[in-house]
């Protein structure tokens, strides 16, 4: 029974180590690697930094109104007429910042809950 309970946690700290490198990844910008600053959602719910979106829509000449391609997955999106800035920002990405930042609960403590909960 104690080799069970043993293998048991084994795999709940490898899925937590997983799940902690997981949202470490969600929690940069796929363009300059860095923690996201001001994340802007595209329609394909990629997210990438304001500043990020902007240079790289800049540096291809493409405008307000105008169709580009998520980096990602090549899914076609149109900025606003308002330009980058009017994207909607992902609130998703900013609350896990700030939960991760505050520190609140543990984070291996958060991990376990969901890992047993949900997988």
């Amino acid at each position: 029974m104690a080799t069970t309970t043993n293998h048991r946690q084994r795999q709940t700290t490898n899925k937590v180590d997983e799940s902690s490198s997981a949202i470490d990844n969600l929690l940069h910008c796929p363009v300059c690697s860095n923690e996201f600053n001001a994340p802007k959602l595209l329609p394909c719910l990629h997210s990438f930094c304001f500043e990020c979106l902007e240079s790289s829509l800049a540096q291809s000449q493409i405008g307000p109104g105008q169709a580009f391609l998520c980096p990602l997955c090549k899914t076609q999106c149109v900025v606003p007429p308002r330009g980058v800035r009017a994207m909607k920002s992902n609130v998703f990405l900013v609350t896990l910042q700030e939960f991760f930042h505050n520190k609140t609960l543990d984070s291996d403590q958060v991990l376990s809950f969901f890992i047993m909960k949900f997988v």
